[in-house]
């Protein structure tokens, strides 16, 4: 293998590794960022106690349960009133809340996210009755997704009248978000036929102010209004101030992370922002997500477009594989060490999955109906995973050096197979690749908590936002061109070993 400097490329068309390392951690889990650092893109408006007069809000239910510290030793129904109290308080008496929907027979892409958030000491399933007392704490009992399909029940219920003051309660189909700008949308359609006021989305989310932006026509104004727990100040936004990036914010949204796609290792929200920002043919190509009806192969080629962009190709690498060779070879040649995987962009393979899922989403904010199945997800049980990808992992000349012989399923880590991360493949003497239960398409199996991306020498953490010394510039600099034309020829047993 030593020397052979054309199987040494093509390594770098495989994610080399048994999960893409740049959208999916370790474990399997897809990659999230710090969501909340997205407000610093937007500006906020000045607003007056007579500004919110007359005016009909709607609410995030799932802001709403959290928005109040549960007392001890209370009755449910005691929390009930809580609740809506604190809402007469606040809104008056045009309140609309939605609620998360956690339907048994609806399984969404949302199933995963709240499998992969689910708290390891999940409280134990209760019974509610309005007159019995609480007997977890909030946090625990909350953690329990039947606990909170009852209570949110019980508390829509007992909404409809407090005081001379009704409420209109919602339930999601699944996830809310889409719901609270639908109903934001609506309720301000038929507001303004009849000359009243203006409709306030309120919660603490940023995909709420995203979304309500990507979908506000650019002539309407919606208004979302960010409120804190903890003695911050709450915020007041208007999506007419932000027109210059509904156009695009809601390809970048999922595209580098949403509740149902992946980030980039390294990549935050911001830097595709400003890209596209200051980039009008990579505006252009964002657009086709916004199309019905669209091909993958068109998606797959307007994705790596982006991906080249977002990863500062200067070279104008013809692929993805061609680029990733570049970046690691120099890497290794000029710092003499290894760029970690996770900082390489994805494989052609990987990016398919990643951009289906994208354009899956971004169809479904736009109410068109797709099905999941052949948009990157993968059912299992009463959840869909996310498919990582349908390749090999390595090249079949590398894949041949590892194989099993196993007389059972190859469910353990006896299994040679499994134990270096890698799928059965045709060269196992038992199984083929194809009769074990280690041999299914490429999805992400495994969950944990953690979100915060595993560092290494060449990256590094800067302001909360995980960032890559390749992206630097510094290793594709165009004055080198001696010490360019010496790391073009890097020893291709070096990248084999580094590898």
């Amino acid at each position: 293998m030593r020397g052979r400097k054309e199987l040494s490329k093509s390594c770098f068309d495989y994610e080399m590794s048994p999960v893409p390392l740049s959208l999916f951690d370790e474990k399997g889990s897809m990659r999230k960022t710090d969501k909340s650092q997205l407000y610093k893109m937007f500006t906020t408006t000045l607003s007056s106690r007579a500004f919110f007069e007359d005016s009909q809000f709607v609410v995030d239910g799932g802001w709403l349960l959290h928005s109040l510290v549960w007392p001890h030793s209370k009755t449910y129904r005691a929390i009930f009133d809580m609740y809506k109290k604190f809402l007469v308080q606040r809104f008056g008496r045009s309140v609309i809340i939605v609620f998360d929907g956690y339907e048994d027979e609806h399984i969404g892409v949302k199933s995963y996210e709240r499998d992969r958030r689910q708290e390891r000491n999940c409280g134990v399933d209760v019974e509610i009755e309005p007159d019995n007392l609480v007997p977890l704490n909030q946090r625990t009992f909350l953690s329990n997704v039947k606990n909170k399909a009852q209570f949110v029940y019980h508390l829509g219920q007992t909404h409809a009248t407090y005081e001379g003051f009704s409420f209109t309660v919602i339930h999601a189909k699944e996830d809310a978000d889409v719901e609270i700008v639908r109903t934001a949308l609506k309720t301000h359609n038929e507001l303004f036929r009849h000359g009243k006021s203006r409709v306030i989305v309120v919660g603490s989310d940023v995909d709420l102010l995203i979304l309500l932006i990507g979908l506000t026509p650019t002539s309407e104004s919606m208004y979302y209004y960010k409120m804190d727990q903890g003695g911050k100040a709450n915020q007041l936004y208007d999506t007419r101030d932000h027109r210059h990036l509904q156009p695009f914010l809601l390809f970048a949204h999922a595209f580098a992370c949403c509740d149902t796609t992946s980030c980039f290792f390294g990549k935050g929200k911001m830097k595709l922002v400003k890209l596209m920002l200051q980039n009008d043919s990579i505006r252009a190509l964002a657009l086709k997500f916004y199309e019905p009806d669209c091909l993958e192969d068109e998606l797959l080629q307007c994705a790596e477009t982006i991906t080249l962009a977002l990863y500062k190709d200067k070279e104008q690498s013809s692929s993805l594989g061609t680029f990733r060779y570049n970046l690691f070879s120099t890497n290794l040649a000029k710092a003499k060490k290894e760029t970690p995987l996770e900082c390489l962009p994805p494989t052609s393979p990987a990016l398919l999955q990643h951009c289906k899922r994208v354009y899956y989403q971004i169809q479904v904010w736009l109410q068109h109906r797709l099905d999941p199945c052949l948009w990157g997800w993968t059912r299992q049980g009463n959840i869909l995973i996310p498919i990582m990808s349908e390749a090999d992992p390595a090249p079949k000349e590398l894949l041949q050096e590892v194989s099993c012989g196993c007389q059972g399923p190859c469910k353990s880590k006896r299994c040679n197979c499994r134990k270096a991360g890698l799928k059965c493949t045709p060269a196992c003497k038992v199984c083929r690749g194809k009769s074990c239960n280690n041999s299914k398409r490429w999805t992400a199996t495994e969950h944990h908590d953690s979100e915060t991306p595993t560092t290494t020498d060449a990256c590094e953490k800067d302001g909360g936002q995980t960032t890559v010394e390749p992206d630097n510039d510094d290793l594709t600099e165009d004055d080198e061109t001696s010490s360019s034309s010496h790391d073009a020829t890097t020893d291709d047993e070096e990248i084999i070993e580094g590898l």
